[in-house]
């Protein structure tokens, strides 16, 4: 895009449409970005500047934008321009930001590496259009290159809420230590509809794990008790493959419903048995399942935890309303914890006693 900013004015005009004019439903986009997304060999202090299409809501932009890595401080500042692009001149409401990151002031030295600057979709115009472009990031580097590679997909889970923070998505190196996110390659945002894109990944091979996030109470930490959080599977990126697209990501809290589903096969009528579900911590009797045709068994909507699942011989109409003791005998068990939203399927319970030489539990 050939574009050059050839008017500068500080300041903005009033917000508001003219009394009797037309009604604007049109999406404010970004016309222009200093530097623009992918410039390489910039060296800081550099002017940051984002050219919008129209005048923007200045709080609902400065408020979600972010800056990767993290400035110590930041100042905004609004001007009103005119641009030449694709030889056209343009009007243009440009937000000029200010950072340590990008110009070293205020006694700190500039920071020199990769710099993304992220904005929200929920950033609107002055009549309440929400972004186009959402959400919109834009990378420079003071290097010679930037790295070509790049995901996409969407994030599930959790809505879309204006009065929330936006969902962070991060590309990170896993550590393979439990749920450590390890260290993160690139961050951006998901818009409103929940779908993201981070760019300029490396296309080596090594593993990639994307890490989304809702930080509810704007602390910058992960509150597993309440807030919304999940993983993708392992990415990996290569020269010969170096864009992924339609990845799903699905958050979850602490409350967010799991469920189990498992087969068993016997050598006698599946009519007569009952799975049944139970609390490992006192053996409560919590619920039950019976088998279908092909001896599929499953349980929906239960809390996070461990339970011990158990496969009881016997009468199915006194089992259920009595519970596995009621059963004549159990012919196999196992014990499972489940995360916040899993979906765990295949699960294999461990057969105890067989009823026939050829009784076999199968994933």
């Amino acid at each position: 895009m050939a574009a050059a900013l050839f008017v500068a004015a500080a300041g903005c005009a009033k917000m508001g449409a003219p009394p009797g004019g037309p009604v604007d439903d049109t999406a404010p986009r970004v016309v222009l970005t200093e530097p623009a997304d992918g410039a390489t060999g910039v060296r800081p202090p550099v002017r940051l500047a984002i050219h919008f299409s129209e005048k923007m809501n200045h709080r609902t932009v400065e408020r979600r934008l972010s800056i990767d890595p993290e400035p110590e401080w930041v100042r905004f500042s609004w001007e009103k321009n005119v641009i030449l692009l694709d030889s056209v001149e343009t009007e243009v409401s440009t937000l000029v930001i200010e950072s340590d990151v990008n110009s070293g002031g205020d006694g700190a030295p500039p920071r020199e590496g990769d710099v993304t600057v992220a904005l929200s979709g929920f950033s609107e115009d002055r009549h309440g259009n929400l972004f186009a472009e959402a959400p919109y990031s834009f990378t420079w580097t003071s290097a010679d290159s930037l790295d070509a590679g790049s995901v996409s997909g969407v994030v599930t889970g959790a809505k879309a809420d204006r009065r929330a923070p936006p969902v962070t998505v991060c590309a990170t190196l896993p550590t393979g230590e439990g749920d450590e996110r390890g260290e993160t390659v690139r961050r951006g945002q998901a818009g409103k509809d929940g779908r993201f894109r981070l760019a300029h990944l490396p296309t080596t091979g090594a593993p990639l794990v994307l890490f989304a996030h809702r930080d509810d109470d704007e602390d910058g930490e992960v509150d597993y008790d309440f807030e919304y959080y999940g993983w993708s599977d392992t990415l990996r990126l290569t020269a010969e493959t170096p864009v992924i697209d339609s990845i799903e990501v699905k958050m979850v809290n602490a409350d967010t419903p799991a469920s189990l589903a498992g087969t068993i096969t016997v050598p006698f009528s599946a009519d007569s048995v009952v799975v049944c579900l139970e609390s490992p911590s006192d053996s409560t009797f919590l619920a039950t399942s019976r088998l279908d045709s092909a001896g599929a068994w499953s349980f929906s909507r239960l809390d996070a935890g461990e339970y011990v699942i158990r496969a009881v011989l016997g009468d199915r109409e006194e089992i259920e309303r009595e519970g596995p003791d009621a059963g004549e005998e159990d012919i196999a068990a196992g014990k499972v914890l489940l995360r916040p939203g899993e979906e765990a399927t295949g699960v294999a319970l461990l057969q105890e006693i067989k009823r026939g030489e050829n009784g076999q539990v199968t994933e």
